[in-house]
């Protein structure tokens, strides 16, 4: 038993959804079993505020965390993240996270949603500090612990064209190629009564270079 009560398992069952030509989204289902929700709550949890449209500056409707190598940063929504320093307990996932995928991500970012009023809008990961090969190329892993959350995934230039599942506890996202450049998602939220989801990130973000 690992130190987290996290334990890697052959993906129980698993999808590829070919959304453009060099554009790939893998949904591993049961991933990793967790034994302890609680196991994250090393993680430097905070709540960021935003300027809404409109100009009103408000709380994020979720908690945040940013974790990486040393000195790397991370911009989105005009709010810079400094990264803090890995957890064992997120070190070790990265490190399974990698073996799996063989991408070697340098950073996570986390989201802790609740309950089912914390969401996040549409959005893509599409900042050009992310690579592998910005803007064509973004790699991202996402594992979800906890309660199974709604995601949804919409084509840029057409709406029309969506993709729903639904991420339980364990299972593992990963999106690549030029997905982050023309698609986008979001966790909306819900009026059902759902317990606290954490989801982690992973990514490759290009160091600053002096």
């Amino acid at each position: 038993m690992n130190q987290i009560g996290l334990f890697s398992a052959p993906a129980r069952w698993s999808t590829t959804f070919e959304v453009g030509p060099d554009a790939l989204v893998t949904h591993h289902r049961d991933w990793c079993q967790s034994r302890e929700f609680d196991s994250f709550t090393g993680a430097d949890w905070g709540q960021r505020e935003f300027q809404a449209p409109g100009g009103s500056v408000i709380p994020m409707p979720r908690l945040e965390a940013f974790h990486g190598d040393p000195g790397l940063l991370y911009t989105y929504s005009r709010i810079t993240h400094h990264a803090k320093p890995w957890t064992p307990n997120l070190a070790w996932l990265r490190d399974e996270v990698r073996k799996f995928t063989s991408i070697p991500f340098n950073a996570v970012f986390c989201n802790r949603y609740r309950n089912g009023d914390d969401s996040i809008g549409w959005h893509a990961d599409d900042e050009s500090s992310l690579g592998p090969s910005w803007p064509d190329d973004i790699a991202i892993a996402s594992v979800s612990v906890g309660a199974p959350r709604t995601f949804h995934l919409r084509n840029k230039a057409d709406h029309a064209r969506k993709i729903t599942l639904s991420l339980g506890n364990g299972d593992l996202l990963l999106m690549q190629g030029s997905v982050q450049r023309d698609w986008e998602h979001c966790v909306p939220k819900t009026k059902k009564q759902i317990g606290e989801r954490i989801n982690l990130t992973f990514r490759l973000v290009k160091p600053l270079v002096a």
